[in-house]
């Protein structure tokens, strides 16, 4: 009996903090300071890797601030010049 509220409970806690995450996830992509050039991401207080790009239909960014973000894009060019090796 006690355990459906318990959950009910953490659930809307879930849902709270994902809206206050989403609210300042949009509120650092909006924000200008976060764009060098207008098209580079560039914010160490997000955590994440590939946040949406501006437009965000056009699919995702790499967030410049994050040393995996630049590991991923040495890992590409590696791959491409692996493959250009290759033909």
């Amino acid at each position: 009996m006690v355990v459906m509220p318990l959950f009910l409970l953490m659930k809307l806690v879930l849902i709270n903090l994902k809206r206050m995450e989403d609210f300042k996830y949009k509120a650092w992509h909006d924000d200008e300071q976060n764009w060098k050039m207008g098209i580079f991401y560039f914010n160490p207080a997000d955590p994440r890797i590939f946040p949406p790009k501006r437009i965000k239909q056009l699919g995702w960014t790499l967030n410049f601030a994050r040393w995996q973000a630049w590991l991923v894009l040495l890992l590409i060019m590696l791959l491409i010049a692996f493959l250009g090796k290759l033909s």
